[in-house]
């Protein structure tokens, strides 16, 4: 039996608006690593946004650098970490050649390639290509076989795997990855594809997360879909959607970890997890997912007055809190001080019996009729003008985005 610790989307260096997470990045990149440490898995893959941007600051790159030394034991346990939407594939990619000696891997691009390598650690790789490493360990009569894609943008798929006719992202995939298959995946052994993108199941209702599904889904023409990951595949590693789930009942194995952070409010109330998962030849993976518990919880809350505010944050004081407030005309500075010393990682949103009656209004007014129609009427009270045809194709693709049936 072969173990993974499957973990994604670090978003190291995020804040909040103005809110810092470093130090709960810190505390759950500790927790990530305790967890390695007790339930000795032999691998660790990281499904991309290890970073939260382009050009991290250094204490991001630092904290990123010291948890995956630590997470490859001394070079005991390879880790393999794939770069998302939110990395340079570039800044990933320029660490590895001094990386992989301490048994870290990293793939910033979709043919990315990994040479092969001898270590006196009880593992090896034993065969490399593009988008595809195989390991070997002494203590197992069997490889493990990694299909890598990293963030598959249109511009790297064109430059790394052929042109994308039609967006058809999906099918460029599918057709890339049975090629390795058909190259390499003919012998007995277990097989796991990571990647980092957006997969569902056409009858999913996906609730969206922070922006992160409109990345790679513009009228649901880039959705990778369950039947376009290989079936020959044990496992799949995925990363970029926050929120951990297999992305249907029907294919448990196909599993996004989670971000180990609720990153936005739109994730609150989530639990997060990483994911363990045990393999052997011919049978199904063995998830199991264990719970995270550093970080701040996220949370929301509508106070229908200042003093039922000031209570619920003397009962959520180390909380990050999205707080409505109804008011009579509007939020004075000394209410606002009051409510800021009993938490002050809150966002405040005075709600004045104006404010709610002009929702009520702007509701009553949109919640039937042609969307098409609404919008341009919106778009003429915004701008005095008519949208234009793009304007509405636009609109049209962004109403698609929803692909439930």
């Amino acid at each position: 039996m072969i173990k993974i610790l499957h973990t994604a989307d670090w978003h190291l260096g995020k804040k909040l608006e103005n809110v810092s997470r470093m130090d709960e990045q810190v505390q759950v990149m500790q927790e990530i690593c305790e967890i390695a440490e007790r339930e000795h898995p032999d691998l660790v893959i990281v499904a991309g946004d290890l970073f939260d941007q382009f050009n991290p600051p250094i204490e991001a790159q630092d904290l990123l650098y010291k948890t995956l030394k630590r997470l490859s034991a001394e070079g005991s346990r390879p880790v393999l970490a794939i770069a998302g939407n939110h990395d340079s594939p570039d800044r990933i990619e320029s660490v590895d050649p001094l990386a992989r000696y301490n048994g870290i891997f990293f793939s910033g691009y979709p043919n990315s390639l990994i040479p092969v390598m001898e270590t006196d650690k009880g593992w090896r790789i034993s065969a490399s290509d593009e988008g595809f490493l195989e390991f070997r360990w002494d203590k197992l009569d069997f490889p493990l076989r990694i299909l890598h894609t990293a963030f598959p943008n249109e511009f790297r798929i064109k430059k790394d795997l052929g042109n994308l006719d039609d967006n058809n992202l999906s099918l460029l995939l599918s057709g890339h990855w049975q090629g390795l298959v058909e190259k390499w995946c003919k012998e007995p052994g277990v097989q796991v594809l990571t990647t980092h993108l957006f997969a569902s199941s056409q009858r999913s209702n996906y609730e969206e997360e922070d922006g992160e599904r409109a990345t790679l889904n513009i009228g649901g023409s880039q959705v990778v879909l369950p039947e376009h990951f290989p079936a020959e595949m044990n496992y799949v590693a995925l990363g970029h959607l926050h929120r951990p789930h297999a992305i249907s009942s029907k294919t448990p194995h196909i599993n996004y970890s989670g971000s180990p952070l609720a990153y936005s409010f739109a994730e609150a109330g989530q639990e997060k997890y990483v994911n363990l998962v045990e393999l052997e030849p011919g049978r199904d993976a063995q998830i199991h997912r264990i719970a995270l518990q550093s970080g701040r919880k996220l949370l929301k809350f509508e106070a229908a007055s200042v003093a039922e505010a000031q209570e619920y944050l003397r009962q959520n004081p180390d909380s990050i809190v999205d707080l409505s407030v109804r008011v009579e005309e509007f939020l004075d500075a000394g209410d606002r001080r009051s409510l800021t010393a009993l938490n002050p990682h809150l966002f405040i949103t005075p709600l004045s019996k104006d404010f709610l009656s002009k929702q009520a209004e702007a509701g009553a007014r949109y919640a039937t009729g042609n969307m098409e129609d609404h919008f341009r009427e919106f778009f003429r009270e915004k701008s005095n003008t008519e949208p234009s045809n793009e304007i509405m194709k636009l609109f049209k693709e962004i109403l698609a985005t929803d692909i439930s049936q």
